[in-house]
């Protein structure tokens, strides 16, 4: 639903998957088998003006800050579902 006028109409735009942490907390409890912890869980400024929530992976908590750039990556499970992630810019 759109904030400003609450409207239900949907538009679809491609994203280009990159972006800059808005907040992010990290995830010690409770777990969930099939996880591995501490979950850094991200809100990210999408460049298109959207915000995502996601998972930021490949880094470890402690370096973790605001307005750091991401890029999406994707994790797939091994039955085949597959779910956008984040990584700090420039570490594929």
């Amino acid at each position: 639903m759109c904030d400003q006028c609450r409207s239900m109409d949907w538009e679809a735009i491609e994203a280009c998957g990159r972006g800059t942490i808005c907040s992010f907390t990290v995830l010690h409890h409770p777990q969930f088998p099939g996880y591995k912890y501490p979950l850094i869980i991200i809100l990210v400024d999408l460049e298109e003006g959207t915000r995502l929530t996601s998972q930021l992976v490949g880094c470890d908590a402690a370096d973790v800050d605001f307005d750091l750039p991401v890029e999406v990556d994707f994790h797939e499970d091994p039955d085949g579902f597959r779910l956008p992630v984040f990584r700090l810019a420039g570490e594929r």
